[in-house]
């Protein structure tokens, strides 16, 4: 989330490609990468392209999980209205 909010840096690395188990690997088998639960996702800060069209839920998780600390407030808020002004502004 934050690589795609800031303008200084390239918007195509803020993606991810994540196996449909929500596991990265490293070659050897070792686990790198757990999104498997939504908590996950929340502690590692990485939005799930498949709830571009309804990220309302899965902010308002977001900021619960952070304990409603302003700055992750603020993150998603922004994230919020740029999903909200365009999901393909998130691919520029």
């Amino acid at each position: 989330m934050a690589i795609a909010l800031d303008e200084n840096l390239d918007r195509e690395e803020a993606f991810r490609f994540i196996p449909a188990d929500k596991t990265v690997r490293s070659f050897r088998g070792e686990l790198e990468l757990d999104l498997s639960t939504v908590e996950l996702e929340y502690a590692a800060e990485l939005f799930p392209v498949n709830r571009l069209l309804d990220p309302e839920d899965w902010l308002d998780g977001y900021v619960e999980h952070w304990n409603y600390d302003k700055s992750y407030q603020k993150r998603r808020t922004s994230f919020r209205n740029a999903v909200q002004e365009s999901p393909l502004l998130l691919l520029e």
